[in-house]
């Protein structure tokens, strides 16, 4: 045997041993990730993780709706008062045409499939507030902005320039984010939530694990903390009275 396919050989045996390590490890990660959820939801008192499409139904917006194949995965929900909460990793997939062209010139076309995860926390709201979304600047929000899209501006400075805020309403946005509730948000390594439809809803990229759960309720916490009792009052709730 010649070392040409010796080297050619032992090339082969590293790319699929490496291969298989990524694999194992991966698989290892999840299992991982699946026993740290379950422990989380018994703890908090959550329903045990599950695929429930259902609550695709219950949200729109930016993730939801894109691609196809969509479902919902490590759903957790529970009851805290009369308001549900719910946690799960949404998924979907798009499809992007490549074409290629080999050496004798000829083409050929492919659809490529790339799978998506978003993690999502929702909070349901003792009454609809209307909605209100706080999302991380980009360039292209900035370029939006530029051509007349909304950004409602606070009365701070740093917020301002970290978060594009849009509503339905202006007014609403700015008696939510009062200085004492936007010196709150900041203090959060991303304050980028949409209030919608009764619910209060956080998300990410990536997979469902018990620190984003936190650290969302923690956001939505401060967020509703100051939410002025003249706006509940204004949608037959009143915050003293619970």
């Amino acid at each position: 045997m010649s070392i040409g396919i010796l080297v050619a050989a032992l090339i082969g045996a590293l790319l699929i041993g490496g291969f298989v390590l990524v694999l194992v490890l991966g698989i290892k990660r999840e299992n991982a990730r699946q026993r740290s959820l379950k422990a989380f939801a018994q703890a908090g008192g959550w329903t045990s993780p599950m695929r429930d499409d259902r609550w695709l139904a219950v949200f729109a917006g930016s993730p939801f709706g894109h691609g196809s194949d969509r479902h919902a995965d490590d759903v957790c929900d529970r009851l805290v008062g009369e308001q549900r909460q719910v946690a799960f990793t949404y998924r979907f997939a798009t499809y992007e045409t490549v074409t290629t062209t080999d050496a004798n010139g000829n083409t050929s076309t492919t659809q490529q499939r790339r799978d998506h995860a978003f993690k999502v926390l929702g909070a349901q709201l003792p009454r609809p507030l209307g909605r209100v979304e706080i999302r991380r600047q980009g360039i292209g929000d900035r370029i939006v902005r530029a051509f007349g899209g909304q950004d409602i501006e606070i009365e701070h400075a740093d917020f301002n320039r970290r978060y594009r805020v849009t509503a339905d309403e202006a007014k609403l946005a700015v008696d939510l984010l009062n200085p004492r509730t936007v010196q709150r948000l900041l203090a959060h390594p991303d304050a980028s939530l949409r209030l919608a439809d009764g619910w209060a809803v956080v998300t990410r990229p990536g997979q469902l694990e018990s620190a984003f759960v936190d650290e969302g309720l923690r956001l939505v916490a401060d967020l509703l903390a100051g939410v002025p009792r003249f706006v509940w009052l204004d949608r037959g709730f009143d915050p003293q009275q619970v």
